[in-house]
């Protein structure tokens, strides 16, 4: 026997309200970011480059190194997809210098090198940034005195320009970190007899040399960072918006593929497409830039023609509707076929010799499981223990006769 489906089917793009998600990566190594298919807004990614280290020893005082380069891009509706993302470790004593960052993908090439180790009188110069719409070097690392004091780290450069220079020791004095502007400070050079070079601040800041007769090893340069901010008009990207006849009742289905502060969805219902009512909520998943999926079953579903929407509601209360999508309903359906009995946790179905199909939703319409039966005697059971306690609508369809029966369970 054939059987019809009426489905009226909405495809979305977009609600008009500003939202913002940003992502910050320190952890050194490589990850992926994806912008999600649908996303229409501007993407905005800074880089810092790693700070170079400063060797060590004991005779001898150590230049600083450099502080790391920075680099940053705004994207107009970037393209939808992975990019590659690695944060650069911060130079140690025994290393070159600090490591580059990069955020590459499409047309986006974004690389912040990080700055040069101080490596005895030699300066660690500081990284630079390309590929961006702006692009900054880091400052150079201070000049030692020789065989007194360590010359200071070069500051990382940042959105706001280029870092600062490390102070050059002098007159037994160490010098100082360079500014950071807009990323980390060099960290100080140590006098004669001093301990340890000071470590650059994050994010890439230059190590601080160590004085003469220091003890312990040179600094280590700061770690650099990626920062990838999306800002768009669409809180929730809507992907499909469905109403389809089942039995006595319409279901409704819709995905998405991007939320973001998505506190839950309100089902709206009218006849007349002019004067609407609340149907129903289904809990959204607040920040996400994965596909979800979403159903919602409107138990009464009245003869005639019924028009629905959903009213997106954010966490500070803020809202905006979808689009109507309108379904015919042939109403209730004839029933007499199936026959439900509730013995308590257990539901018993007669129902003919055809399979038969039970979808259960909450009290509210949520979907919450579907059970297939095979009816080869004329009656099934569906074991219902593991549910909780509350109200459930059970829609039962065998063969083509659909009824919907209200559950109890203690």
């Amino acid at each position: 026997m054939l059987k019809r489906i009426f489905t009226s089917i909405l495809i979305l793009t977009s609600f008009m309200m500003m939202w913002g998600q940003t992502t910050t990566y320190t952890d050194p190594g490589s990850t992926t970011f994806n912008v999600p298919p649908g996303f229409s807004g501007t993407m905005i990614v800074q880089v810092w480059g790693a700070g170079g280290g400063s060797n060590g020893g004991s005779i001898g005082a150590r230049a600083g190194g450099g502080g790391g380069g920075f680099t940053m891009t705004t994207v107009v509706s970037p393209t939808p997809g992975d990019y590659t993302v690695n944060v650069g470790v911060g130079g140690l004593a025994s290393e070159a210098g600090g490591g580059s960052s990069s955020f590459i993908g499409g047309s986006i090439n974004l690389v912040a090198t990080g700055g040069l180790r101080g490596q005895g009188a030699t300066q660690g110069i500081g990284g630079s940034g390309s590929g961006g719409d702006i692009n900054f070097v880091g400052g150079t690392g201070g000049s030692r005195e020789l065989n007194v004091a360590g010359g200071g780290g070069g500051g990382a450069a940042g959105p706001t320009g280029n870092g600062g220079n490390g102070g050059d020791a002098s007159g037994g004095v160490a010098g100082f970190g360079g500014a950071g502007n807009g990323g980390g400070n060099g960290g100080d050079g140590q006098p004669s007899l001093g301990g340890a070079g000071n470590p650059g601040a994050f994010p890439g800041g230059g190590a601080g040399g160590i004085g003469n007769g220091g003890s312990g090893s040179g600094g280590t340069g700061g770690n650099g960072q990626v920062i990838v901010s999306l800002q768009t008009t669409v809180p929730v990207v809507f992907e499909k918006f469905t109403a389809t006849n089942i039995g006595s009742g319409v279901q409704l289905n819709w995905s998405t593929t991007a939320e973001f502060g998505n506190d839950y969805f309100a089902i709206e219902k009218s006849l007349d497409a002019r004067t609407f009512y609340e149907i129903g909520k289904v809990k959204g998943m607040g920040n996400s830039l994965a596909g979800n999926t979403y159903q919602f079953l409107d138990v009464k579903a009245e003869k005639g023609t019924a028009y629905y929407r959903i009213r997106q509601v954010d966490f500070d209360g803020s809202f905006a509707l979808t689009d109507l999508v309108a379904l015919h309903s042939k109403g209730a359906t004839v029933e007499d076929a199936i026959t439900v009995e509730q013995r308590n946790r257990i539901l018993e179905i007669q129902g003919g010799s055809d399979d038969i199909q039970v979808q259960l939703y909450t009290s509210q319409g949520s979907f919450v499981r579907n059970y297939n039966l095979t009816n080869g005697s004329g009656k099934s059971t569906v074991d219902l223990s593991e549910l909780p306690q509350g109200i459930f609508i059970a829609n039962i369809q065998c063969g083509s006769t659909v009824k919907a029966y209200q559950l109890l369970l203690p």
